[in-house]
């Protein structure tokens, strides 16, 4: 279940940061990379989050993007999560492909880990 909310809100952070700022992306090139880190209300890190823009094909008017996210909890540096984002761009707006998401392998291993912790999967 952890797992499980940590995606989600990780997908929402990325959409209040595309929401933010609609270049978020473009101009970014291929295989650029950034880091976002998340701290505590005492200062204390929580967890790092790195993203790497795998593709880019078209551009902002009408494209996709690729990103790998790797999210790493401090507390728990064996408890990584890793997952692509599929971003469309339509008319200059960049939108986060959610079907592609609950799609991808790394959803479908949260969701039979979380249904197994909450004893509904065998």
């Amino acid at each position: 279940m952890k797992k499980l909310i940590l995606i989600l809100v990780t997908v929402c952070c990325s959409s209040v940061l595309i929401a933010q700022n609609h270049t978020f992306f473009p101009p970014q090139p291929e295989n650029a990379r950034w880091t976002y880190l998340k701290w505590d209300a005492d200062g204390n890190l929580k967890e790092r989050n790195f993203y790497a823009v795998e593709s880019i094909t078209g551009d902002a008017v009408n494209g996709k993007a690729v990103v790998n996210v790797e999210i790493v909890s401090v507390a728990s540096p064996t408890d990584t999560l890793k997952t692509k984002l599929f971003y469309r761009f339509e008319q200059g707006e960049c939108i986060l492909d959610m079907g592609a998401i609950f799609e991808s392998e790394a959803f479908g291993k949260i969701t039979k880990e979380s249904m197994k912790d909450a004893g509904e999967y065998s």
